[in-house]
């Protein structure tokens, strides 16, 4: 799975990418549900990138999750114009 983000996508912005969690031999107990993953998701990115507008794409289930993720950032108060 993957989920990219990205403050100015295709543009000379900085571009993130998030890794699936439990590849990296994280408790493979977290993030069962979408709901779990993009709260995991949501740490990371607000870690990386406090403020500021975030535009995001995935592919397959990264998609789904890139979906999740840009509820919980507008949720926040987030600014997410494109998925």
């Amino acid at each position: 799975m993957s989920c990219w983000l990205t403050a100015g996508w295709l543009t000379d912005g900085p571009a993130y990418a998030l890794q699936a969690v439990g590849l990296e031999g994280e408790d493979k107990r977290a993030g069962r549900t979408i709901e779990e993953v993009g709260q995991i998701y949501l740490n990371e990115v607000t870690r990386a990138r406090p403020e500021g507008p975030i535009i995001l794409a995935g592919f397959s289930f990264g998609a789904l999750a890139a979906f999740e993720l840009a509820v919980l950032l507008e949720r926040q108060g987030r600014e997410v114009p494109l998925i």
